[in-house]
């Protein structure tokens, strides 16, 4: 046959073949897309599930499909092995959309008696591929807002006095600013040595820049928000991540001023375009406020696999 499917492997280039194919959909795409480069290489060096220290997670997770003379065709994963799935493809190979999906039938964990896929609204082809699957329309689950960085407004929140916005360069802390993330994300659990090798392991990653991650502390030198930029540099596209702030200092706009700074810094990137994407209401409607965008809404698709 002219393709074949392979297991995920960490020792080879899979993963930047991932990546180069992520570019070439985004590039396509364009507004309409729903992954990004920032979260393929995410779901391999953001090891926050205890399950991805193993490297067998990613093998069994992970499907690729390429055409015999090497070229990624298209893969398939789960980001954190709980039934959640997502699939890609470049032409001329969507027709293997059938194909991952029943990869991923076969691969529901343990304990795990449902399928779940996410898509954007807009994407009639791949929505095609899983109704044809049985998988049931759930509805709207996420929203991303994506801004021409010329219509992105970065005037916004008055800092109190003696507060700064700092990158990582500048700020060098991480010891604070993981107490930050952990008030931030996990109510101030305590932190075990998986946590704290993920916190380390993340800033592993290609893709991170301590540059354009940004944190906003207080007169005492305290991180007390943050968030983290993400930049696909071939399609000119930055996406803002891990945005939080310390549960004590929410609802004063702070998150606002580090998604604009980050932006800002950004721009100075050459970037032509920003992204961030929010699960809730609050996060929805401070993603979508600062200024003209395009909203793309995901939808969640789901099929009962086992009883």
């Amino acid at each position: 046959m002219w393709y074949y499917d392979k297991a995920f492997e960490s020792s080879g280039n899979d993963l930047m073949k991932m990546c180069g194919l992520m570019i070439k959909l985004n590039r396509i795409e364009g507004p309409h897309s729903d992954w990004t480069l920032g979260r393929v290489v995410d779901w391999k060096y953001g090891l926050w599930n205890p399950e991805k220290l193993s490297e067998s997670f990613f093998a069994r997770y992970c499907r690729l499909w390429y055409d015999r003379p090497g070229a990624l065709a298209g893969f398939a994963l789960s980001e954190n092995g709980n039934g959640d799935f997502c699939i890609f493809a470049r032409e001329p190979y969507c027709f293997l959309y059938a194909d991952m999906i029943a990869w991923a039938e076969q691969e529901l964990a343990p304990g795990q008696v449902a399928l779940t896929m996410t898509v954007p609204e807009e994407d009639t082809e791949r929505r095609a591929a899983i109704e044809l699957a049985c998988l049931g329309n759930e509805g709207h689950c996420e929203t991303t807002a994506w801004y021409r960085i010329e219509d992105f407004q970065l005037a916004g929140t008055e800092l109190p006095p003696g507060f700064a916005l700092l990158s990582m360069v500048e700020y060098g802390d991480y010891a604070g600013q993981r107490t930050l993330k952990n008030a931030a994300f996990s109510a101030g659990a305590p932190m075990d040595e998986a946590r704290l090798f993920a916190f380390s392991h993340v800033r592993e990653s290609p893709l991170y820049d301590p540059a354009m991650d940004i944190v906003l502390v207080n007169d005492r030198s305290e991180a007390v928000a943050g968030c983290e930029g993400f930049i696909d540099y071939e399609n000119g596209v930055m996406e803002v991540e891990r945005v939080c702030t310390a549960p004590e200092y929410r609802r004063r706009g702070f998150a606002g001023a580090v998604i604009r700074e980050c932006v800002r810094r950004g721009m100075n990137r050459g970037n032509k375009a920003a992204q961030i994407s929010g699960l809730n209401e609050n996060t929805i409607q401070l993603n979508t406020s600062f200024g003209r965008h395009s909203a793309i809404r995901h939808l969640e698709y789901r099929k009962l696999v086992r009883p």
